[in-house]
């Protein structure tokens, strides 16, 4: 992670992740019921390597985001 987690209210939580071939964001909507809030102090910080699986999406023309996928957190 390059950011810590970043509330992006009313829609719920964004950071942003970079794989050595540029920075990404991730959207983590209200959905999946993943457990931002619990897990911000100590999984979600600036520095923490994590592995995302979700789907891709372009959200209102301003680029990419991967929608993280919640079924299975933290897995």
């Amino acid at each position: 992670m390059v950011t810590d987690v970043i509330d992006d209210l009313p829609y719920r939580h964004k950071l942003f992740l970079d794989d050595g071939t540029g920075v990404a964001q991730v959207f983590i909507d209200l959905g999946p019921g993943i457990p931002v809030d619990a897990l911000r102090d100590t999984l979600l910080r600036e520095g923490v390597d994590l592995c995302v699986t979700g789907v891709v999406a372009q959200f209102a023309s301003v680029g990419f985001e991967r929608l993280a996928r919640g079924a299975s957190w933290p897995g």
